[in-house]
């Protein structure tokens, strides 16, 4: 289906996530694994639908890192846009940073805590260096 789009700030995050979609001009809700198309944009995101829920896709190529749209700091990974998404662990980055001799340099980079730091910014930033690294690695996989 063309020409369909997503109302803003519609989105209803539970055991079905869900949408105001709008087509031909007509409003209805739609849950995600009802959408018609695997990936789109809301909110100036690119999200990714996967079985009942959406994705944030954070970083594309042949190593693919997403947010779930919603907690965005439940992070997984793929090999590739179409791959199969498994839950985000260090040690998946770690060892793809000492395959590219990039692990020093990412350590040096580590986020601190900092004074006026709330719950969230030490996490984004963390996450912010790990996009960094995994545009990298993208790069160097793609030369190979």
């Amino acid at each position: 289906m063309t020409g369909f789009r997503l109302k803003p700030m519609t989105y209803t995050f539970g055991s079905h996530d869900s949408f105001s979609l709008i087509f031909n001009n007509t409003s209805k809700r739609a849950e995600v694994e009802t959408l018609p198309a695997d990936f789109f944009t809301y909110n100036d995101y690119l999200l990714m639908r996967h079985e009942k829920h959406c994705y944030i896709v954070l970083v594309a190529g042949k190593f693919c890192l997403y947010s779930m749209y919603g907690e965005q700091e439940k992070l997984f990974y793929s090999n590739s846009l179409t791959g199969e998404l498994e839950k985000y662990k260090d040690k998946i980055l770690l060892d793809y940073l000492t395959r590219f001799n990039l692990l020093e340099e990412y350590k040096a980079e580590e986020p601190h805590a900092e004074k006026h730091d709330n719950g969230d910014s030490l996490f984004n930033r963390k996450v912010k260096r790990d996009i960094k690294y995994i545009r990298l690695i993208n790069e160097r996989l793609q030369n190979k």
